[in-house]
């Protein structure tokens, strides 16, 4: 058992904002039975419907699957500009509830997000599952797709009232649509299709069986012993190319050997030359080693003497940078003295800048501050202005602005005088003046409109008035018509029945004569018994042919008058209606023109006063308006002016003060921040001090260092003129000369010791392959014989071998496809059977359901699923009325009802009235319903079209039948109509209400 408990959304198609929600468990819903949902066309009503199909399944009827894409290209679920919709669902199944969501939103960028599900179950956790589930989700606890589940709570009625009147290929249609049963035409298709292709599959296995051609057994065992001879001749030539291999491999190894060792030779020959010419860089060697056992004393020797040079330098160039450092600060002095508008030097100008400074701050805080109240009363001059009514612009200057404002006082003065108003007038008094003419022109408009729309009404009465009596007179002349043409249509039926007697009789007749023909006399007649035969000759029986003839055209005259009497009976149809649609027209007219006439009196009543054309004093007090809101808007206008005058007053005298300030410190300070500008000056002050100090101290350093420097030096001059001295040598210069750099020497002793350690190895070569050069001599069994010659046998054998090696791919190759060519028959005989299986399996499913377009098996499924919808669509009307059965469809393919009020006579559809349609319709869509549901109990249901075109005693049949609905399987029945008797018959309403930009509002009332 499946109940709806509650909807809720947002911004769902025109239903804008939120929350909306529709409870069937609160007052007034809860307890009724049948409920209209109600509304002007496009207001809503269906996308109440949607809303529920959107939060269960993703889905609605008017487009389906719902996806981003689909929103953006369709433009519809989401309201316009809305930035995000919702729609949720409370459901009740065997009384456990369910709460499923549906719900989309727009991204920061502009961008629409992807939508969103959820479902909650009844101890109230979020069931763990994709978005993508949901929907599959729901239909498992409720036993319901999307499409069965439509199928079963929304019926459209109005759809099953087309379907009894249709044909049979239209009826075919709409009950695939309806029913969903199109998949049997496609089946059917699919069969046809799957026939055709397995036959084809068949045909093209069994042609390629027939084109593969295999070898007689004669043949392949010959090929098989040529293969075996080929293997055996090559085994031969493998031993004899190892064997003559080997030797040649053996020779080569000597002639490589004898020149390699000849290479070593020459190599060692290299290394003793190599040798002789280093042994001058190894006296060198020997020399610097032992003069580097004073390498360290010459090196300081040497680095005294470049200290001594490069202190000379350095004390030069400094005193040099001590004299432009003193120069520089004494100009640096000069600029602070003209800064400050005083003489200063080091010890003074610290204390003469900052008072300086704080003159000059104390002139900017005082100018800051009359600029500050400058720009407040300008603010409030603007904010006064933007108060006033008046579309002006006053000039910046405060005293033109001023004798601006004057001119505008006097011109306000006359605008406000005129209006019967003073300077001393309060405002709110006036307000409350102009708040009663307001009202009065209120009432007045309506007390127009009234007059108006009672004008407009008295002429569409007059209009529908004249209309009814032509339509009368119209609707008298044509049932006279229609009264003739019955009676022209029953004679030719007349006709008709005694042509078809007559014809039946000839038949007869005719039957008779063959055994007449077949009569002898003297002989009894079997039929009855005469010897005696007068009428055994031959009889003409062209009586039957043009008794067919003249039947044919007799039904073709009936067709023509039933053609007319349909044209007729249409026509007089249309007038009745036209002519209580008129008639229903006229008394609405008079109903809604009585009570504008009660409207138009008590607004006369409620003005209290006497004039006599509404319009003409409509005027006359709008007018009156328009000139007291004038005066209002001009007094204030003025009492604002006055006191922006006073503002300006204040304006101008902060204005001339801050031009003697401006002026008092530019004398002094003409820059924008005063500090800044004295920092950069005192920078340069400090900047060259510090050059000056710099430059001296490391003037005495390097005196202090260059002294150092000439005593180390001294000290080491004595200890070096021993060495000098001993090698005959002049100076300590002389005797560095020996000394080689640390990579000379390293390079001298690199290449000694390479050229021994190259002499070693060449000897060690020399001797192993002298070794190896025995060893292979003694490995050669044939030195008689030429490498040449060898090397000529071998390629000779190769070549052979490759030859029978091909001759043995080839045979290989072909006992291979021989095989490969046996396996593919093999395997291409076992999928012939198979296909032939199917083949005849397929073949017997086309004869029975299979054809191109799937014709055959849609309509034997659409016989029984027809059959099956009216059986239980009788079941339904036994419980609405006892009157009609719906039969199954006659030769001519239309749909008939059988009358057991009138002795079971069966009847057109096309005979019923609208009630009788609506009942019949109804107990379709009930079954249809039915066999939606799958026997699942739903307690909520939703009826809709099918109430546009009832009259009002047909509209009662509907509500009666509803109502006997609803007692008898306890729904909750909610109807989607805009029809106003209906709305009269419900008492309880989901009413939607379209407000002027096309939104709607929900209102439940009862």
């Amino acid at each position: 058992m499946m109940r709806i408990r509650r909807i809720t959304f947002y911004n769902i198609n025109n239903l804008k904002g939120g929350p909306h929600e529709i409870s069937f468990e609160r007052e007034p819903l809860s307890s009724t039975a049948i409920f209209a949902i109600t509304g002007p066309t496009g207001s809503g009503k269906s996308t109440i419907l949607d809303v529920i199909t959107l939060a269960l399944y993703n889905r609605i009827p008017r487009h389906g699957k719902v996806s981003k894409n689909a929103i953006l290209d369709q433009g519809s679920v989401i309201t316009h500009h809305a930035q995000s919709a919702s729609a949720e669902v409370e459901y009740e199944v065997e009384g456990l509830k369910y709460i499923s969501t549906w719900s989309v939103e727009v991204a920061r960028t502009g961008n629409l997000k992807d939508y969103e599900m959820s479902l909650i179950d009844p101890s109230g956790n979020y069931i763990d599952i994709k978005k993508s589930q949901v929907p599959d989700k729901n239909a498992e606890i409720i036993g319901l797709n999307y499409d069965q589940f439509v199928k079963s709570i929304i019926l459209s009625q109005g759809e099953f009232a087309r379907f009894l009147k249709s044909d049979k290929n239209e009826r075919g249609e709409m009950l695939e649509k309806l029913t969903g049963t199109d998949i049997y035409r496609k089946l059917g298709s699919k069969a046809y299709e799957k026939a055709k292709e397995i036959k084809r599959l068949l045909r093209f296995e069994e042609d390629l069986v027939g084109e593969m051609k295999l070898m007689d057994q004669e043949s392949l065992k010959h090929l098989e012993q040529e293969l075996s001879e080929a293997k055996e001749y090559k085994r031969s030539l493998d031993k004899k190319i190892t064997f003559t291999s080997s030797l040649v491999q053996t020779k080569e190894r000597q002639q490589v050997l004898r020149k390699k060792l000849k290479v070593v030779e020459s190599e060692l020959a290299l290394c003793e030359a190599r040798l002789t010419d280093l042994k001058g860089q190894k006296a060198a060697l020997h020399v610097h080693d032992e003069v580097s056992k004073l390498a360290k004393e010459i090196a300081l020797f040497q680095k005294s003497e470049q200290g001594i040079r490069e202190s000379e330098l350095f004390i030069k160039d400094q005193q040099m940078m001590l004299s432009k450092a003193q120069l520089a600060l004494k100009d640096a002095l000069k600029e602070m003295s003209e800064f400050v508008h005083e003489q200063v030097d080091l010890d003074t100008y610290v204390s003469v800048k900052e008072h300086f400074e704080k003159l000059v701050q104390d002139y900017d805080y005082e100018l800051k501050a009359t600029l500050q109240e400058g720009k407040r009363l300008r603010t409030e001059i603007n904010q006064k202005l933007a108060d006033l009514s008046l579309d002006i612009e006053f000039d910046k200057d405060p005293t033109k602005a001023k004798n601006q404002i004057l001119e505008h006082l006097v011109k306000l003065e006359t605008i406000f005088s005129e209006a019967g108003l003073s300077q001393e007038d309060d405002h709110q008094a006036v307000h409350h003046e102009i708040k009663k003419l307001i009202e009065r022109t209120t009432r007045l408009e309506k007390l127009v409109q009234l007059e108006k729309n009672m004008r407009e009404l008295e002429l569409d009465i007059n209009v529908n008035q004249k209309a009814s009596e032509i339509d009368s007179r119209q609707l008298s002349s044509l049932q006279n018509l229609f009264d003739k043409q019955s009676a022209l249509l029953n004679s030719f039926r007349q006709e008709m029945k005694l042509l078809m007697k007559q014809k039946e009789d000839a038949i007869k007749i005719a039957s008779l004569e063959k055994l007449r023909s077949e009569l002898k006399d003297g002989e009894a007649c079997p039929l009855c018994g005469s010897l005696e035969h007068p009428y055994s000759d031959h009889v003409d029986f062209q009586l039957e042919d043009e008794l067919s003839q003249r039947i044919s055209e007799k039904e073709k005259s009936i067709a023509v008058q039933e053609q007319e009497w349909n044209t007729l009976s249409r026509n007089i149809n249309q007038l009745i209606a036209r002519l209580k649609m008129n008639t229903d027209q006229v008394d609405a007219s008079r109903k809604k023109l009585k009570d504008l006439t009660n409207q138009f009196d008590k607004v006369r009543e409620d003005l209290r006063e006497d004039f006599e054309d509404p319009e003409t004093y409509l005027k006359e007090v709008r007018a009156l308006l328009l000139k007291k809101e004038e005066g209002l808007s001009a007094l204030m206008d003025w009492k604002l002016l006055n006191q922006i005058i006073s503002l300006y007053d204040q304006l101008g005298v902060t204005i001339n003060s801050y031009k003697k300030l401006d002026q008092k410190r530019k004398s002094k300070f003409k820059g924008d921040q005063v500090s800044v500008e004295s920092k950069k000056i005192e920078q340069k002050i400090q900047e060259h001090v510090n050059l000056s100090n710099k430059a001296e101290a490391f003037i005495e350093d390097r005196k202090r260092s260059m002294v150092n420097f000439e005593k180390q030096k001294s000290e080491l001059s004595k200890k070096l003129n021993a060495e000098i001295q001993e090698r005959g040598l002049h100076k300590v210069e002389e005797l560095a000369k020996l000394l080689l750099s640390k990579e000379e020497a390293e390079k001298i002793r690199s290449e000694l010791k390479s050229a021994h350690e190259r002499k070693l190895m060449m000897t060690a070569e020399k001797q192993s392959i002298e070794k190896e050069l025995d060893q292979v001599i003694l490995r050669d069994t044939k030195q008689y014989e030429d490498l040449e010659q060898l090397r000529q046998e071998l390629t000779m054998s190769e070549m052979e071998r490759d030859k029978i090696s091909a001759s043995l791919g080839e045979f290989q190759a072909m006992l291979k496809q021989e095989a490969t060519k046996r396996d593919q028959v093999q395997e291409r005989q076992k999928r012939i059977s198979h296909l032939r299986k199917e083949n005849e399996k397929w073949a017997l499913l086309k004869d029975f359901i299979g054809s191109a377009k799937g014709d055959v098996f849609a309509n034997f499924a659409q016989g029984l699923t027809l059959k099956n919808l009216l059986a239980h669509a009788n079941r339904r009307l036994q419980d609405l009325t006892d009157r009609y059965l719906l039969n199954k469809p006659g030769n001519d393919g239309t749909l008939s009802i059988i009358d057991r009020y009138q002795g079971n006579i069966e009847r057109a559809v096309t005979t019923l009235s609208g009630g009788e349609v609506f009942i019949i319709s109804l107990a379709l869509a009930l079954s249809l319903s039915d066999m939606a549901s799958k026997n699942i109990a739903l307690e909520s249901l939703f009826i809709d079209e099918g109430f546009g075109t009832l009259d009002q005693e047909t509209l009662d049949v509907a509500m009666s039948t509803l109502e006997s609905l609803q007692s008898e399987s306890r729904k909750i029945v909610g109807v989607i109509s805009h029809v106003e008797a209906l709305k009269e018959r419900i008492t309880t309403q989901i009413q939607l209400k379209k407000n002027a930009q096309g939104y709607s509002t929900i209102e439940i009332t009862s």
